[in-house]
This record gives C-alpha cells, structure tokens and sequence, in this order.
C-alpha cells in the first residue's frame, strides 16, 4: 500500500528526495498514512534513516538524517514555521480518503505492546529534544487537557480519542513513577531508602511532612498551569500551535 507523497525542503532534497515521492518503508518499516511517517522518523531522531521512495515508476532507498534541532522556514502563507526532523513536508496521497483496518484479539494484544514502547521511545526523545535545542516543554491542566480533546474530536472525530486517552494514561503512568513527593515514586523512594538503611525507617512525621509540603507545591503548579491553560482558550490559542 502506498503511503504519503513527500514535498521536500533543503535537507531532504540534497539527500535526493523529490516533490511527489511516494513513501513505502522507513529503516524497512512499511508506513501507510502521515501519523506513520512522523513515528518512524521520531523514533530515529539522531539517526541517519532509509527512507524507500517510489519515483515515477522507480524504486530508491534515500538516506535521510533526522535532526534534533531543525531550523525555521517561511511557508507558503508567510509565516513563520519549523521543518520537520528529515526536512520534508509530507501529505496524503489520497486527500480525504480513509480506511480502518481491525486485527484479531491475538494480532492486536502484541501490537499494542509494541506500540506502548514506541510511546515511551518518542517520549525520550521528546524530551531529549528539549536539550537539543528542539522545542519547549508543553505542559497543560485540565483546562488545556479538555481544549486538545475539543481539538482531536473536531479534526480527527473520535476514534483518535481512544488514542490521545491512551497517551494520557501513559504519561500519567510515567510521572507517578518518577521519586516525587506524594505520588507512588515517591513513596517508593522513601521505602529504598528504608531497605539501604537496613531497615531503619524514617520517622514518619518526617516523611508526612515531605508528602504534604509535595502536595503543595503539586497543587501550587495546578494553580499555575491552569490559570496559563483559561488565558490561552480566552485567546483562542492552542496548545500546540
């Protein structure tokens, strides 16, 4: 099955890539749709990919470096945009045309694992992005959490729905893990801390106290985060635009 049709920037053109490829695979994964491409390619990030384009009626393999830090360019309204990791602008070949596709519970299980390490991989990279010069951190509350969701139901409907709850509920599951006060890493800390001290426990007042002053500056961020989040619905932004 054909993929998405490529309209190359800089990059992609000196590495050989024309306006009207058709994208097959990525490092020897097929790619059907658009979502496709940007996951094979963030899952890369860093990294020098093979991307298998048909060319008129000739197949090449067409090395690609996806880029941590990709620069700016002026599109076709006239605005100001960042390229892509490969610097390229990829489109539907069929614009308007879609197609589900539904696997058997013993075809889906094993999928969804995979899928599930690709969320944390791109969350890696994400963030190891951020370092790199490759964007900002986007953070939102509640408010901002039910604007996106406004924002997937109107432009995708709501299939992707299940999706975007699934990521929430993986972001959700990474940041409870991580060794902060009042959430399960936390906890989990002060009982590591518990086993290297033999068994001596910290007294727990003191530990109380270490959860409640978490709470409030977990609560304290809500506050923050949230009056950020109504701002920007008041000026009918988005998060991520």
């Amino acid at each position: 099955m054909a993929g998405p049709a490529v309209r190359p920037l800089r990059l992609a053109e000196e590495a050989g890539l024309r306006q009207g490829d058709i994208i097959f695979a990525i490092n020897g994964h097929e790619v059907r749709n658009t979502q496709e491409v940007g996951t094979q390619v963030r899952l890369n990030l860093g990294e020098t990919i093979t991307v298998r384009v048909k060319h008129e009626a000739e197949f090449k393999d067409v090395p690609v470096y996806a880029r941590w830090d990709p620069p700016t360019y002026i599109d076709e309204e006239g605005k100001k945009a960042r390229q892509g990791p490969t610097g390229i602008i990829i489109g539907p070949l069929y614009p308007g045309m879609t197609e589900s596709e539904s696997f058997p519970l013993w075809e889906a299980f094993p999928k969804s694992i995979d899928t599930t390490f690709q969320v944390l991989t791109l969350a890696r990279n994400e963030v190891i992005s951020w370092f790199k010069g490759g964007g900002r951190p986007q953070v939102a509350g509640p408010v901002g959490i039910a604007q996106v969701t406004g924002e997937v139901v109107e432009e995708e409907g709501y299939r992707p729905l299940l999706d975007f709850a699934a990521l929430l509920s993986i972001n959700l599951a990474i940041i409870n893990i991580l060794p902060l006060p009042m959430l399960d890493g936390g906890r989990i800390m002060f009982v590591l801390l518990e086993v290297a001290r033999r068994g001596k426990r910290i007294a727990p007042e003191k530990e109380a106290l270490v959860h409640f002053i978490g709470l409030a500056l977990i609560i304290a961020l809500a506050v923050v985060i949230t009056y950020f989040d109504v701002l920007r619905v008041l000026q009918g932004e988005s998060l991520f635009r």
